[in-house]
């Protein structure tokens, strides 16, 4: 589950990233895959900061993961009153994690604006792992 990959970067894309392609930067990359007799290879297509992404309100969906064995009405309340704070175009949606590692996606009638507070504010309510 860990390694390293080398990847490699057109003239034109590493021009278009390579302001973003500094070490200790994380991002979100979409490459082309090509598998080869002497190994894999990526070319990169595409280029995102991580965090930047919450502040992209372009996403379609924002979701929030519960685990159903620590899910109280309380939590339930704070997350309502956060999520009808933040009206939007976004459509809230969550998965619903139980023990036993089943889990069950549950579409919200709400529709909500993704802003880092409320990345925030889902985190302190739900945990880190909620988003």
């Amino acid at each position: 589950m860990t390694g390293v990959q080398e990847l490699l970067a057109f003239p034109e894309s590493f021009a278009r990233f390579e302001q973003m392609l500094k070490p200790g930067s994380p991002l979100l990359l979409k490459v082309r895959v090509q598998v080869e007799e002497a190994g894999t290879r990526l070319s990169l297509q595409e280029a995102r900061k991580l965090d930047e992404l919450p502040e992209r309100a372009a996403m379609n969906e924002f979701r929030v993961r519960l685990q159903l064995e620590s899910l109280t009405e309380e939590t339930l309340d704070q997350l309502e009153d956060v999520l009808a704070g933040s009206p939007g175009s976004c459509t809230a949606a969550f998965e619903l994690c139980g023990a036993d590692g089943s889990v069950a996606l549950l579409q919200a009638q709400q529709r909500v604006k993704v802003t880092p507070e409320l990345v925030e504010a889902v985190r302190q309510i739900c945990g880190e792992q909620a988003i």
